[in-house]
């Protein structure tokens, strides 16, 4: 057999092999849909309980995600194991007319993708997995995950240790899954709030607070990692409406949204906001869950910012760079009708910075902020991170403070995106060895060694 013949023969069977493969992953859909057919014959008997019926519907609804997956080596003795365990959650709730009902609430869509499954046997170097495989949020994985978002829609959660910088044998999973039509994340309002709540027996306890995860952005939840649920805690309105790329922050028992983008009806473009949302939080004695109270008092923003930074010194809060040059302060404590703007001397271009604590004098006469952003110089704008070191002196002005400024150059970082979100955990501290494990908007991180003004990753 010469060159061409054996070159002939091989395509062949290369083309033998992916028929199989293709007829395979035929037949293995063509049962599913017998087993979908099967579903809805056994919901048309009304004799079944309503318990098994919610179940069949979840089934039935999600297994037609199966039925898109192509080009996949597919287990049928894995889906069948897994697809009810994996996939339904359902709560009973006791109702005052009807207790044995069988209700879904705010249920978390969780579906089963034999894409993601890997051995752990097999493959320890990068585990991916679902929401359902590994369970239910822990205290301790929520303290000390961050995430960030892989495409547009697609949310990853990694895990770090507890007491260094260092991911927990590189595990990720993936976060509130886009299984029905009940999420619709979108990355630039999707917000993940850790927030420490006293609740009635003087302790405190971990909460968290969702917003984006429908589109329009216009619930907050709370989730509940327990349960694996979320439940809305406020809904927008015509006069209160909720915006992307706004700037979130949590100051006592207060959160505290400021700017933000909104769709301009007349041309759908984005347009900056000068709005700000404060909420009072609380927890509810009889459900035992957040409740927010809206403040209808708060000053809004002087002018309009978005892709922004805020973050506190001495009670005063600072929203800082985004699409607009200069910053404006407030004095939560002491409260006031307005906001006060102030403008940089400089051009400053942050987009969407990371503004992170570096050390702070005994007599707190001045604080010492790090920011993490590329060149703000639109002339000499690069991808490499650059850090800036800011000191801020509150100064005595007629019984009100008055902040001054000074942004000078520390040192330049390696060449990644240098965007981040303020609106999830990214960052986390490690004051044993006074470092920060950060990670950016695409994934990318790096260690921030504040002891000897290092970056490595």
């Amino acid at each position: 057999m010469d060159k061409s013949q054996e070159k002939q023969y091989n395509s062949r069977k290369k083309k033998r092999c992916q028929n199989r493969f293709k007829i395979s992953v035929h037949k293995f859909k063509k049962q599913l849909r017998k087993q979908l057919q099967a579903y809805l014959q056994f919901l048309q008997s009304p004799s079944q309980d309503t318990e098994q019926i919610a179940k069949e519907m979840i089934v039935m609804k999600l297994s037609k995600k199966i039925l898109k997956i192509d080009n996949a080596i597919l287990i049928r003795q894995e889906c069948k194991k897994n697809l009810i365990s994996n996939l339904v959650q359902v709560q009973k709730i006791k109702d005052n007319k009807h207790d044995d009902q069988m209700i879904i609430e705010n249920f978390t869509p969780v579906y089963f993708n034999p894409l993601q499954i890997v051995d752990p046997q097999n493959d320890n170097s990068n585990q991916i997995l679902s929401q359902s495989q590994v369970g239910c949020l822990s205290e301790e994985e929520a303290r000390h995950g961050l995430f960030y978002f892989e495409d547009s829609h697609t949310l990853k959660l990694i895990h770090l240790e507890k007491d260094k910088p260092k991911t927990i044998n590189q595990k990720k999973e993936t976060f509130f899954h886009e299984g029905s039509d009940q999420i619709k994340k979108t990355r630039e309002a999707f917000a993940f709030i850790n927030i420490e709540i006293m609740n009635e027996q003087g302790q405190l306890e971990l909460r968290h607070l969702v917003m984006g995860l429908r589109k329009g952005c216009k619930q907050i939840f709370e989730f509940d990692r327990k349960k694996n649920t979320e439940h809305i805690l406020f809904e927008a309105n015509k006069n209160i409406s909720l915006s992307q790329n706004s700037a979130i922050l949590v100051y006592k028992n207060q959160i505290i949204i400021t700017g933000g983008e909104k769709i301009n009806n007349k041309n759908n473009d984005l347009k900056a906001s000068n709005q700000t949302l404060r909420f009072y939080i609380s927890i509810n004695k009889d459900t035992q869950r957040i409740e927010l109270q809206h403040d209808p008092g708060f000053p809004q923003l002087k002018k309009a910012r978005a892709k922004h930074s805020t973050f506190l010194v001495n009670d005063h809060l600072f929203v800082m760079f985004g699409n607009l040059n200069g910053y404006e302060f407030y004095d939560l404590k002491r409260g006031g009708e307005e906001f006060t703007f102030v403008k940089f001397i400089e051009n400053y271009h942050f987009i969407k910075p990371l503004i992170i604590p570096s050390y702070q004098h005994k007599e707190q006469e001045e604080t010492k902020m790090l920011i993490l952003g590329e060149k703000p110089f639109l002339r000499t704008r690069s991808r490499n991170l650059q850090f800036y070191e800011m000191i801020i002196k509150l100064q005595d002005n007629q019984g009100n403070l008055t902040p001054s400024i000074v942004i000078e150059e520390r040192f330049q970082g390696p060449e990644i995106e240098c965007n981040f979100s303020q609106n999830y955990p990214t960052k986390k501290y490690y004051p044993n060895t006074n470092e920060w494990y950060i990670i950016n908007e695409k994934g990318e991180y790096f260690i921030l060694d504040l002891r000897n003004n290092l970056v490595r990753n």
